[in-house]
């Protein structure tokens, strides 16, 4: 009886050991159960829906889908959610839990937020937990818009907008970007290096007109000059090697370097048939990942 005294009670705190074991369960969990729509519907078995659910949930963007014919409107919608899910659901792991447990890395999302209670959730933590989701809902939203008013049809700008904010990079069409107006590449450059920033930075400047902290922040400088350099860098090189036009050549180049930075996978291009000096700009950047600290 002693041993239960302390089940339910309102001071209770889960020890460490167990608030890890629980994430770590959760994550398990939530793709073996968001399997199951591809499982009964999709014609995959249920170790490759499992692993279409992982790759979902964790933003990974690796597939099992080699005929994109299999899958109806409903899933290709389910894929796209999985992948928006997940990307929030990290956020809110660093916001929610980390902070709480004290880890370190937590200052790279806490910037600005000081006097967190390490016992319990403060107002002030919701808050920016309620920041960082606002943030998320209007890039996804205005992605989803803009890709529409670009020309991309309705439901796929939808499937795509929702892949584009979390950096996933699930696509319901088979060649990607690369099937969509150069206006459609613009913008999904534009929208994948913004899911790229820090969304509290983002928060400050778009709802709270505060641009200097962004200017200032030199990850968000380091992030912006890497794409930079590296976008004209391979320009300059698919230009002077007369395999593209000089919009062209920017456009491929930035999309494809924005792309892989943030581990988004969209694709804009074929870039496979490029030459190995231009691929290897790209397996460069695979190691950086956007602004991760």
């Amino acid at each position: 009886i002693k041993a239960l005294q302390g089940v339910g009670h309102a001071e209770a705190q889960p020890h460490r050991a167990e608030v890890f074991a629980a994430v770590a369960l959760l994550w398990l969990l939530v793709p073996a159960l968001g399997a199951i729509p591809y499982w009964i519907s999709g014609g995959l078995d249920y170790l490759d829906a499992l692993f279409e659910a992982v790759s979902g949930f964790t933003t990974t963007g690796a597939t099992v889908l080699s005929d994109f014919g299999q899958f109806g409107k409903s899933l290709f919608l389910w894929r796209s959610f999985t992948q928006w899910m997940g990307g929030i659901g990290i956020v809110v792991l660093f916001l929610v839990v980390f902070p709480q447990l004290q880890v370190a890395g937590r200052q790279a999302f806490f910037a600005e937020s000081t006097g967190v209670e390490k016992e319990r959730l403060t107002p002030r933590l919701r808050h920016t937990a309620q920041a960082v989701l606002r943030v998320y809902l209007t890039l996804t939203i205005l992605a989803f818009l803009a890709y529409w008013w670009a020309g991309v049809p309705v439901f796929e700008a939808l499937a795509n907008a929702l892949t584009t904010t979390p950096a996933g990079g699930f696509s319901p069409n088979p060649q990607s970007f690369a099937a969509y107006p150069l206006l459609a590449q613009w913008l999904g450059s534009l929208f994948m290096f913004l899911a790229g920033v820090n969304f509290l930075l983002q928060y400050r400047l778009f709802f709270g007109r505060e641009v200097k902290p962004l200017v200032q922040d030199a990850e968000f400088r380091a992030y912006a000059l890497l794409v930079l350099v590296a976008g004209l860098l391979l320009a300059l090189y698919l230009y002077t090697h007369h395999m593209y036009g000089l919009e062209e050549s920017l456009r491929h180049a930035f999309f494809q370097v924005i792309s892989i930075v943030t581990t988004t996978g969209f694709a804009s291009v074929d870039f496979a048939q490029w030459v190995v000096p231009a691929q290897a700009i790209l397996v460069f950047l695979m190691f950086v990942g956007g602004s991760a600290g």
